[in-house]
């Protein structure tokens, strides 16, 4: 599961690209989006997204987190809620 916490508009939305295990390190990558400039809509959200995964029972001692962000393009916002 990915969440970005609580953002005070809505536009906003992540994605997880990638989940992979290397060693004993699960290492995610994804992508958060933001609504570009001053753009503003007024309700907040907390963006999410899960994936399953099945790496059957390794044990995972530590998590990588790669995140980029990039600016939303209006017309492709999803409601989050």
């Amino acid at each position: 599961m990915l969440s970005v916490g609580d953002r005070p508009v809505l536009g906003y939305d992540v994605t997880i690209e990638d989940v992979t295990m290397r060693d004993t390190t699960l290492v995610v990558t994804g992508t958060e989006k933001r609504p570009l400039g001053s753009v503003t809509l007024d309700m907040a959200c907390s963006p999410v997204h899960i994936v399953a995964a099945g790496f059957g029972p390794e044990a995972c001692e530590d998590v990588l987190l790669n995140l980029r962000i990039v600016p939303a393009r209006i017309d492709v916002i999803r409601w989050c809620g």
